[in-house]
């Protein structure tokens, strides 16, 4: 019989050569390794520790690694880029710093510089991977459409790489040098990589270099000539999601509905990640509408419009499925900023709270949403205990909706009992 003293050690390096490549995918590939985090986050947990075993194990280990995860390196100028493609694009960066000026193991490289202008930045640099490149690029876009004519000053230079055809160190006629060498990048990731930059417009310049599928980029410059959807065309689509996202409540599928209205802000440039909530072209929509359902209104207008109607749809929605504190929440939240926008102070609580109230938000496009979002924020702060805050309240939405029988029922059932 044997005992626990008996056992022999487990010998890793006596498994096949694939088994181990397996084993070594479960720890490096990024698709098993990747956490998501709140409100459209996401990081990377690498652990290269494996990398330490043995000279045997680090050479298959490093080969899974760059077999399965395709970095691009990217260089600016500006060093407040690398927090907004982190916190507004919601990219996971691999690694910044230092560790990105000495990273070498990228296939692609991607600077962005303004060749006609002296800055004086030193120009910083951060990895990520290329499945993540369309985030780069998706909020790229959209800070073009926050500020017009950015782009117009910009040279992007994308470059290909062949970085393991010599590794340093290791003779050509090696093993190792045969494991590690590598062909050109395949041409389904070069059409994914292409792909993405085609959303950024109206660059000063866009220069290529490596060995590229010259079809996939001609494909990425004519991306690039196109226009971006006009306002018009915007503002319709978001119409026609939250009249599908209503049609939807109606028949009660409720989860459907909500995510109709999210596509509805989307289509709008508003990106819901969570409860988080990016705003992007402000700028864009200033403009008297040409066309569509529209004509003849102010972009900007109608997209206020839409957008406080849109809140006060997701808010019904958090309703039927009694989830207060998302009512509350989104609530709140839009309260506070349409005070924040027209000066009110947030931290008032006299008594002519209600007329401030009235007096700033009663203009505003959409006037019967916005008693909306009053009333439902109130429903949720009652079902939540709070019914003080449910009466302030109430007492702004009835100045909206002075003839909804709801309102004045909800009124009546926070009211202070005398006696």
């Amino acid at each position: 019989m044997s005992t626990l003293g008996d056992s022999k050690p487990f010998r890793f390096l006596d498994l096949p050569a694939e088994i181990r490549e397996s084993v070594y995918g479960f720890v490096l590939k990024s698709d098993y390794i990747k956490q998501e985090l709140e409100d459209g986050q996401a990081a990377y947990n690498f652990d290269l520790k494996l990398f330490l075993v043995n000279r045997q194990v680090y050479y298959e280990a490093r080969k899974v690694f760059r077999k399965e995860n395709i970095f691009v390196r990217v260089e600016t100028p500006w060093p407040e880029a690398q927090h907004h493609v982190a916190d507004q694009g919601n990219v996971p960066l691999i690694t910044t710093g230092e560790s990105a000026e000495k990273f070498q193991d990228h296939r692609f490289g991607v600077l962005i510089d303004a060749p006609q202008y002296h800055l004086n930045f030193v120009p910083i640099k951060f990895v990520v991977l290329v499945q993540d490149i369309e985030l780069f690029t998706t909020m790229w876009f959209y800070s073009d459409l926050s500020h017009p004519g950015l782009n117009q000053h910009l040279r992007l230079t994308l470059e290909i790489r062949r970085p393991f055809i010599d590794p340093p160190g290791v003779p050509n006629n090696s093993v190792q040098f045969a494991a590690e060498a590598q062909p050109e990048v395949p041409n389904v990731v070069q059409k994914r990589f292409f792909e993405s930059f085609g959303r950024v417009k109206e660059l000063h310049e866009v220069r290529v270099f490596g060995d590229h599928n010259g079809t996939l980029v001609k494909a990425m410059r004519d991306e690039m000539a196109k226009p971006s959807t006009s306002p018009e065309d915007c503002l319709e689509a978001t119409n026609t999601l939250k009249k599908r996202g209503n049609e939807e409540f109606k028949k009660q599928n409720y989860q459907l509905a909500e995510q109709l209205y999210y596509q509805a802000f989307k289509a709008m440039h508003i990106i819901i990640m969570g409860r988080k909530r990016a705003i992007w072209g402000d700028a864009y929509f200033v403009k008297p509408l040409e066309s569509g359902s529209f004509v003849g209104q102010q972009g900007h207008m109608i997209r206020i419009m839409l957008r406080v109607q849109l809140v006060s749809n997701v808010m019904q929605v958090f309703c039927k499925q009694q989830r207060w504190e998302d009512a509350r929440y989104w609530g709140m939240r839009s309260i506070q900023l349409m005070r924040n926008a027209n000066a009110a102070d947030e931290e008032d609580d006299n008594d002519n709270e209600v007329e401030l109230d009235d007096v700033i938000l009663n203009g505003m496009p959409g006037a019967d949403s916005v008693g909306k979002i009053y009333y439902r924020t109130a429903i949720a702060c009652r079902e939540l205990d709070d019914k003080s805050q449910a009466r302030k309240l109430l007492k702004v939405a009835i100045q909206y909706l002075p003839h909804d029988p709801l309102v004045h029922k909800a009124q009546a059932s926070v009211a202070l009992q005398l006696g």
